[in-house]
Formats: structure tokens, C-alpha cells, sequence
């Protein structure tokens, strides 16, 4: 497929393109290896934020942190927000583990500072511009990839509590929308990363990143912008008479990874020759009836009845 004609399937078949602005990656002084992530590339309200190893394009490890707002949001998802939960630990200093959760404009406890002279990100319910070495709490990096970070009582001397900022660049996505069903879209189930996790339809949600894709022009790889290095993929069920499309871990010398958009019939359509039109024996994406619905690989045929009676075509059609 050459740059021409996969912009001309783009085109034909309506894609719905997201850009989203610059965004930075929040960096240990300890360790520059590591970034702050979101545990699990999970966006759901309570998932732990972690230090991880630095994965470039990584959106769990991308972030919003706009300099008034006071607020550190994912771009997973720009309305959810690190918070604080405070939880008992003994009868020492609480431990206060760091969250993602629904930004809350009247919540003091996704409020932080990030002061410039000690490199420290601070807990500031009253917006102060620099810590206070006797009362203000600091994220603290874990020593290790996936461990927690938490707050603890500043420290000038301590590194894990030194961050810095690197500028992400610009990314360019797409929603994947079966036309014969236009509220919904190509989703993850349970909005998770994770190898394995089933491909979906769900009622299309504005900004949401599991509904997100790079399906990038002479790649033949549809990658997830939850996590761009896990492609589409059915080799795992090649043997599944329901033939359940997953999520995996994007292999280069993987054909079952390899798919093509038929820009005459708007059909996604396994490609291991990297063929730009579907044909006779051709398997193509079919989307589910409902949401939740499993996204599964069929035999494109266009004489076959949905179970909704709408054809199979448009059960097949993407746009």
C-alpha cells in the first residue's frame, strides 16, 4: 500500500482523526531510564500511578501539566487527574498513594506544584510556588520499575523526589467506526493493554484513548494508542471457530498482525501478503451487534445476512 492510495481509503472511508497537543513525559533524576506511568496503561478511576521504563510515544506516560491549572492530567484521558489517597500504614506517617481519578475542580488533593529551584513535585492545596522544607510532601519515585509513587515529607537531598520534564511530541490518532453502527467504535475491553484483551465495539466516546488507533500508511499494523507497541492480532485464535480478534504485543515478523483497508468496499481484511484489495478467501473484520460486542475475523462474503438481518457487507464496512 503506497502513501497515495492509503490516503485515498482514509478518505473513502470517512476515519474519524484526533490530534492532540504536546504533552511531556515527567522523568526520575534518579534513575533517567524511568517515567511516571499509569499502572496497567489503565485510565480507570483508581489505577496507581508507578515509575516505569521509559517507552517513547507511551501515552499512560504522557502528560498535561498546564502551568495555572495546578492540576496533572493523563493523556490517556485529559479529564482524569493524579490525586492523592491517603491510607493508614501502622502507626507511622500515612502512607499517601498517588491515583488517577476524575478531575475534580473543587478537590484540593489533585492539586500540585513543581518547584523549579528543587525539582520537586509537591502537594499544594493552597497553590504555593515553591515547597515549604517543613510541611510540604513530595512525590517520591519508587527504586525500581513498577513500583508505587507515593508522597513523602521533603527532602532536599533525596533524588527520588527530583523530577524533570521531557516534551512529547504531537500524536496523530483515529477512531475505527463500523458503518453499520455509527455510535460505536473499535474499542479494548475494560480499556486495558494488556496482551490478550479482546477487541471490541463500545458506544464511541470523545477523547477516550482506547478507542484510539495508528493505522499508519505502509505498516499493515493497526496500533493501539493506549499502548502503540500492541498491535491488532488473531493468531491466538486462528483455532476459535468465533474467530475473536485481541490485542499483543506488535511482533515484526508476525502475519497474523497484517491487515489491509480495502478502499472499494471499506472492509479491514487480514493482509499476510500486504495485498491492497480483499479476495477470494479473504478474512475481514466484523463488527459486533452490540456494545461490548466482540470484533471477529469472518470470510468476506457479501451474500451472508448479519443476525440483525442488516448484510454482512456493512457489518464489514469500517469507516
Amino acid at each position: 500500500m503506497n502513501f497515495k492510495s492509503a490516503l485515498k481509503a482514509l478518505l473513502a472511508c470517512s476515519l474519524v482523526v484526533t490530534s492532540y497537543g504536546a504533552t511531556m513525559a515527567i522523568v526520575s533524576k534518579t534513575d533517567p531510564s524511568m517515567c511516571l506511568d499509569v499502572h496497567g496503561h489503565s485510565p480507570l478511576n483508581g489505577a496507581p500511578i508507578v515509575t516505569e521504563k521509559c517507552v517513547s510515544d507511551l501515552l499512560s506516560q504522557q502528560w498535561f501539566f498546564d502551568a495555572g491549572s495546578w492540576r496533572i492530567r493523563s493523556a490517556l484521558n485529559p479529564h482524569k487527574c493524579i490525586g492523592v489517597e491517603v491510607s493508614p500504614r501502622g502507626k507511622g506517617f500515612p502512607m499517601a498513594g498517588l491515583r488517577i481519578f476524575g478531575c475534580d475542580k473543587n478537590s484540593t488533593d489533585q492539586l500540585f506544584g513543581w518547584d523549579d529551584s528543587t525539582a520537586a513535585i509537591f502537594k499544594t492545596a493552597k497553590k504555593e510556588e515553591h515547597v515549604n522544607p517543613l510541611s510540604s510532601i513530595c512525590f517520591h519515585a519508587g527504586s525500581k520499575a513498577g513500583d508505587w509513587v507515593y508522597l513523602r515529607p521533603f527532602n532536599a537531598t533525596d533524588t527520588l523526589q527530583q523530577w524533570s520534564a521531557v516534551q512529547g511530541p504531537p500524536l496523530a490518532t483515529m477512531a475505527i467506526v463500523p458503518k453499520a453502527h455509527p455510535s460505536s467504535c473499535l474499542d479494548l475491553l475494560g480499556q486495558s493493554a494488556l496482551d490478550g484483551t479482546s477487541i471490541v465495539t463500545e458506544k464511541c466516546v470523545a477523547g477516550l484513548i482506547s478507542q484510539q488507533w495508528f493505522f499508519d500508511a505502509g505498516s499493515w499494523r493497526i496500533r493501539s494508542a493506549l499502548n502503540p507497541k500492541k498491535c491488532i492480532d488473531w493468531q491466538s485464535i486462528k483455532d476459535d471457530p468465533k474467530g475473536n480478534l485481541n490485542l499483543n504485543t506488535c511482533a515484526a515478523n508476525s502475519t497474523s498482525q497484517l491487515f489491509g483497508w480495502d478502499a472499494n468496499t471499506s472492509a479491514i481484511f487480514e493482509s499476510p501478503e500486504k495485498g491492497t484489495h480483499a479476495k477470494v478467501g479473504s478474512m475481514c473484520f466484523r463488527a459486533g451487534s452490540k456494545n461490548e460486542g466482540n470484533v471477529t475475523v469472518r470470510g468476506c462474503n457479501t451474500r451472508t445476512l448479519c443476525s440483525n438481518g442488516v448484510p454482512l457487507s456493512a457489518c464489514q464496512e469500517l469507516r
